[in-house]
């Protein structure tokens, strides 16, 4: 089982971290809000106050503007000070707009430097709780589901407009690389022993189509894949994308079960998960015979726990083989595993289980 995340798609040259996706959604709300009639969804609203060419000049495209802002000091921008400070070199310009920041936003653009898609997820997932306390909770949370639904929304169109992926020809072999014997802790045998996979399953928490690639060159090799687009897809629409929160084994997720409200868990990845047949091919292939898992970008983060943890801790799971990322002498092994051992009740398992540093490998980058 090959385990794709976000590092993945980011080893291509992909703009896919969380802050090129806020920064292109910035951009795109400031530029409609800079034609003169504002702009306004379910996550803020913009006012125009002044021309923007008449406090910038011709200098700068607007993108531009808004991305040395982002770049180097975003609470500037968004500070709504009628003339602002540029942090890049210190001049004083008018600034043409008025920001009204929603809640969820707000959090995540003034945190944006310190955060990943797990990041995402559990601010989402504080907001729920924090609501969850009030006397008068459904406002707000009527509000904040409409943001986490925009959110979603303006993440597929913005990885709907991104260029189509290189290929990295090494990932092919790389996907089907044979297992050797010294990978598995209770394997009998030669260290260097080599066991075929009679079937392999790509995993994919992506959206993009980027793993696509390898997975139709490999088949034509002769291999037995399946790709498992977990969290849905941009090209499929009966396999819409899921964004949310995934760790129901949280200490506090049973106050949001024991609430009468259902609407709490709209975004609890069970239920969308319930909407196609992916997470039961899931279920099949890992009850079906005993196989390693191996993470190509994928961080492991406590926001899909529920699943990993399944997969992880099954008794068919032999070995969990990271490529991490860096070089032999400086990678994040160490990290990626000390996430991975969050997803083990039983710590034993995770020390059998982990193929150590030293028959891992880098992942190739672009």
């Amino acid at each position: 089982m090959i385990l794709v995340g976000n590092g993945f798609d980011l080893a291509h040259g992909l703009q896919t971290s969380y802050n090129d996706f806020l920064l292109g959604y910035l951009k795109k709300v400031c530029l409609t809000a800079s034609k003169g009639s504002g702009f306004s969804d379910d996550l803020l609203t913009i006012d125009t106050i002044s021309n923007f060419n008449s406090c910038y000049g011709n200098l700068y495209t607007l993108e531009e503007i808004v991305q040395r802002f982002f770049e180097s000091d975003l609470a500037v921008l968004l500070s709504n000070d009628t003339v602002i400070r540029k942090p890049w070199d210190n001049s004083l310009v008018s600034n043409p707009f008025r920001f009204h920041l929603k809640p969820l936003i707000n959090k995540l653009l003034h945190s944006c430097k310190d955060k990943s898609w797990v990041g995402i997820e559990f601010e989402y997932y504080d907001a729920l709780m924090a609501i969850l306390k009030m006397d008068t909770p459904h406002d707000p949370l009527v509000r904040l589901q409409a943001g986490f639904a925009n959110l979603i929304t303006e993440l597929g169109d913005y990885l709907k407009n991104l260029p189509p992926p290189p290929k990295i020809k090494s990932y092919e072999d790389l996907i089907v690389k044979p297992i050797l014997g010294r990978e598995i802790s209770s394997y009998i045998g030669k260290e260097l022993d080599v066991i075929n996979p009679k079937e392999y399953l790509i995993l994919n928490f992506n959206y993009t189509t980027t793993i696509e690639q390898y997975a139709n060159e490999i088949t034509k090799r002769g291999h037995i894949l399946k790709l498992n687009n977990i969290h849905g897809s941009l090209n499929e629409p009966n396999n819409p994308l899921i964004f949310g929160f995934g760790d129901e084994k949280d200490q506090n997720f049973s106050l949001l079960e024991s609430n009468r409200n259902n609407k709490f868990l709209t975004y609890i990845k069970s239920f969308p998960y319930l909407k196609t047949n992916n997470y039961h091919k899931l279920i099949r292939f890992i009850d079906s015979a005993p196989f390693q898992v191996l993470t190509l970008g994928h961080s492991c983060g406590l926001s899909d726990r529920t699943m990993l943890s399944m997969i992880f801790e099954h008794e068919n799971c032999l070995s969990v083989k990271l490529c991490y990322h860096g070089t032999a002498k400086e990678n994040n092994y160490t990290t990626l595993a000390q996430d991975i051992s969050r997803h083990f009740n039983d710590k034993l398992q995770f020390r059998r289980k982990m193929v150590n540093a030293r028959y891992c490998e880098a992942m190739p980058q672009l």
